[in-house]
């Protein structure tokens, strides 16, 4: 075991490194333009154009609604009352306290949900953890070194085992110290009185944000096990995860058409999924939002150690490096569309002359269906060329290309 490890250790040590870097690299990015934006908001709430803006909306009577809205709102007159001052506008309006956004990486927010740097961080964040599992595995695959692996003395189990424990190892350090120093940055940054809240506090969303990369990368590993080819790979790696989303969506869409029909529109299901910490903490939502990375977690990890010992190395350019996934993967694709074409498409609204109409339930049911149709018949035709034609066209273009 230990000769497998530093086997494994000298292949991966260049990705595992560039790993630990782009983490640190992306936490202090986060700090510092968390910092950065807090700063250049204390320079306009100070400004003289704060000042004539409070004085207007004082004027008119609606200083609070001018401000705040939602939480925000309730958060402000359960600490000021409702007869705001301009001092304590401004302490609020700088007051960073925990996010109310689970996907803010940050783990902080200032008020008016100004989640800062969220998106750039997010997307980049979430696709590098997608390819970095697909990578980490597929690349062994392209380059012959899985079949010097298999070839050898250790067993499959133990390979795989030794590969997820050095990138599990990597992730979870590199990622503790990043987002250490990120906080670091963010605490000695900002003035204390300003800072509602203490590390320990931002502790949960540290960890949650951990066990999404892990379940990501787990996600990712499995494709890069069963995918042959990059470029479809990776096509697939994303639409999936885009699929699985979309499915999420429609279960959500079909609750609200069941709380529509027993006239209780409000919480879905949907939205039980997206709270955050302070939800699950104060237990406003029906479902934590934990579950869904630990069902991936669990789901995708069973698939890797079901799929790795199954791998034939001669299936290396197809699609589908395993022959007996090709009709399940046609035929979920065929009916998770229809799902989401059904529930994604389903309208709740109209417009009517020049005013929104609620729709009947009937009317809701049947607005989909178009969608319902058309939408599997388009995914199961893209799959089934990826799936069985497409190394056939790749073929006779190499041909083509040779006898040019």
């Amino acid at each position: 075991m230990n000769e497998l490890l530093k086997l494994c250790m000298k292949r991966y040590k260049t990705q595992l490194i560039f790993i630990a870097v782009a983490l640190i690299g992306l936490q202090i990015y986060g700090g510092t333009s968390f910092v950065n934006s807090w700063q250049n908001r204390e320079s306009w709430v100070r400004s003289e154009g704060f000042a004539e803006n409070f004085n207007r909306l004082q004027e008119e009577g609606n200083v609070l609604e001018g401000y705040f809205s939602g939480n925000d709102l309730k958060e402000f007159t359960n600490t000021f009352g409702e007869k705001p001052t301009l001092k304590n506008i401004r302490v609020f309006s700088l007051t960073v306290r925990r996010s109310m956004n689970e996907w803010n990486l940050t783990g902080f927010q200032h008020s008016e949900f100004s989640n800062l740097g969220v998106s750039t961080l997010n997307t980049i964040f979430f696709a590098a953890a997608l390819m970095n599992g697909f990578l980490y595995f597929f690349w062994d695959m392209r380059s012959r070194f899985a079949q010097f692996l298999f070839s050898s003395k250790f067993k499959r189990k133990d390979i795989l085992k030794t590969k997820l424990l050095l990138m599990l190892a990597t992730l979870t350090i590199s990622f503790v110290v990043a987002t250490f120093l990120k906080h670091l940055i963010i605490f000695t940054s900002i003035p204390s009185p300003y800072m509602n809240l203490t590390f320990t506090q931002v502790l949960p969303g540290i960890g949650w944000n951990l066990l999404y990369l892990i379940a990501l990368t787990i996600f990712g590993m499995f494709f890069g096990i069963i995918m042959g080819q990059m470029a479809t790979g990776f096509i697939s790696l994303f639409g999936f995860a885009g699929f699985l989303m979309a499915i999420v969506n429609g279960i959500g869409q079909l609750q609200e058409l069941s709380n529509r029909r027993s006239g209780q529109v409000g919480q879905t299901f949907i939205s039980s999924i997206n709270n955050t910490f302070l939800d699950v903490t104060y237990g406003s939502g029906s479902l934590p939002s934990w579950i869904w990375p630990i069902v991936t977690l669990i789901c995708f990890s069973f698939f890797i150690f079901y799929s790795y010992p199954k791998i034939t190395l001669d299936q290396t350019d197809e699609y589908l490096m395993m022959p007996s996934l090709r009709k399940p993967t046609l035929l979920i694709a065929i009916i998770g569309s229809a799902f989401i074409g059904f529930t994604n498409f389903m309208k709740f609204w109209t417009m009517r002359g020049d005013q929104w109409v609620e729709l009947t339930t009937r009317e809701s049911l049947t607005s989909s269906i178009i969608p319902t149709i058309v939408l599997p018949i388009i995914v199961g035709l893209v799959v089934y060329f990826f799936i069985y034609r497409l190394k056939g066209v790749q073929m006779i273009l190499g041909r083509v290309k040779k006898t040019a």
